[in-house]
């Protein structure tokens, strides 16, 4: 949640952000929003699909968002995408949200950086996979070192390139 005068310069969609720019926003978002971070296992994407852990984490986070800040009065969930998940609250979703709303670009912003820094201690963990190069994301790199390594502990086993290996 952004308040009114946050003087927050510079936010965008992540994914048009350079590392350096998501870092030094990502302080500042913290420092001056309302907040907080969700986050689902691979397991559970696994196991539910990836659907409904979008779902799932949004609901964390929002439920998260009130138990952290209970004086927060929030009347509208923006959410970028055009998925209709249904919640007991107004939810509006914006193609290409993160680009055009703040708030919705600050929340990109916090994403991105958290699991990008989860996936360098992933790539402590897992060094063979390069975790630092692509991020998990379903790169050309990333296939390749699965096809090379096999997966690991942490790779999805819904991904379809694991899933390939494992049947």
């Amino acid at each position: 949640v952004l308040p009114k005068r946050h003087g927050i310069k510079g936010i965008d969609d992540s994914k048009k952000l350079t590392s350096r720019q998501r870092d030094r926003l990502y302080d500042e978002i913290k420092e001056k929003t309302y907040f907080h971070i969700a986050k689902c296992s691979h397991k559970y994407i696994d196991k539910h699909g990836l659907r409904k852990a979008c779902r799932e984490v949004f609901k964390k986070a929002y439920k998260g968002l009130l138990k952290k800040y209970p004086e927060l009065q929030v009347q509208e969930l923006l959410i970028d995408g055009r998925d209709n998940f249904k919640f007991d609250m107004k939810a509006t979703y914006i193609i290409g949200g993160d680009g055009t709303i703040p708030a919705i670009g600050a929340g990109s912003i916090l994403a991105k950086v958290a699991r990008d820094r989860y996936m360098a201690r992933m790539h402590e963990k897992y060094p063979l996979y390069e975790f630092l190069q692509h991020k998990g994301y379903g790169t050309r790199l990333h296939r390749d070192l699965i096809q090379k390594n096999g997966p690991c502990e942490i790779h999805r086993k819904s991904f379809a390139p694991v899933k390939d290996m494992v049947e």
